[in-house]
């Protein structure tokens, strides 16, 4: 695999579209590097040609199969109707927030995210604070840079829905494929390294996006576990390494200081770890 070696934001003179540029290699097949270009379309209200408020039910419908996964014990409140906002300053295309809850009672705010290709959820201007870091085949970009979660006992993540580009009327609910990614140190270097995938399993998320019958399953997975040594307390970013889909998810942080509320909701959603690499 090929990492990026480039990347550059420009306005398309036809269409009036953000586009970025992104010299990559192909993250599947290790072809030899060739330029890749991404339509965000932010100024249109919409991500990579699909329209913000075609998103707003399938999100809905992807969180209905997280409360029937949960017997009806957690609850998901949206707000109104095209709440997904884009986010210009960040390294992922919008963002949109609902309010968990457990048997009626809210016990906390759960963030909804779209990712465009290669969208990440590292913090902008962080790239190259760390010298020592090496992003091995992950794109040079702040996208990738994994972030401090030790405000959080536990994270949870949603695959909510997936648009295939160029397909914006054919949401797939509960389709999703996502890279967590973390750092592990190497004498003076730390190198960006995958430490599993949420959503699901990399073959079935693919097999999904190429069969227009198909659907996903609502599979929560932790990104971060307070209760498991090896996902304690550990920096990650989020990223989306699929070239031609635009992937929803929804990532519930169950404070550090007060976790029992959170941690009631998270056992009855029947929470699985990340596919390990």
């Amino acid at each position: 695999m090929v990492s990026a070696l480039w990347s550059h934001n420009t306005t398309c003179s036809f269409c009036d579209h953000e586009l970025k540029l992104r010299i990559i290699g192909d993250y599947f097949t290790n072809m030899p590097t060739t330029a890749r270009l991404t339509f965000m379309a932010k100024p249109h209200h919409e991500i990579a040609g699909i329209p913000l408020k075609a998103m707003d039910g399938p999100i809905w419908q992807g969180l209905q199969a997280f409360t029937h996964r949960s017997d009806g014990i957690v609850d998901f409140v949206l707000g109104a109707s095209n709440f997904l906002q884009l986010t210009p300053d960040e390294s992922y295309s919008a963002h949109g927030n609902a309010h968990v809850l457990y048997w009626g009672q809210e016990v906390g705010s759960l963030s909804i995210v779209a990712f465009a290709p290669g969208d990440g959820t590292g913090k902008p201007g962080s790239l190259g604070q760390d010298p020592t870091l090496r992003h091995g085949n992950y794109p040079y970009d702040s996208g990738v840079v994994p972030q401090d979660k030790s405000h959080l006992h536990t994270e949870v993540s949603f695959a909510l829905a997936s648009f295939a580009i160029g397909k914006p009327d054919r949401p797939h609910i509960n389709a999703g494929n996502l890279d967590v990614i973390h750092t592990l140190s190497y004498g003076p270097y730390g190198h960006l390294s995958k430490l599993g995938e949420i959503g699901q399993h990399r073959a079935d998320f693919q097999r999904t996006m190429y069969d227009n019958s198909r659907e996903g399953e609502p599979q929560p997975r932790f990104t971060l576990n307070g209760a498991d040594a090896h996902l304690s307390g550990r920096s990650s970013a989020i990223y989306n390494a699929h070239p031609r889909v635009v992937q929803i998810f929804g990532f519930f942080g169950v404070s550090a200081t007060k976790p029992e509320a959170g941690l009631y909701a998270v056992e009855a959603l029947r929470v699985e770890h990340p596919f390990e690499m």
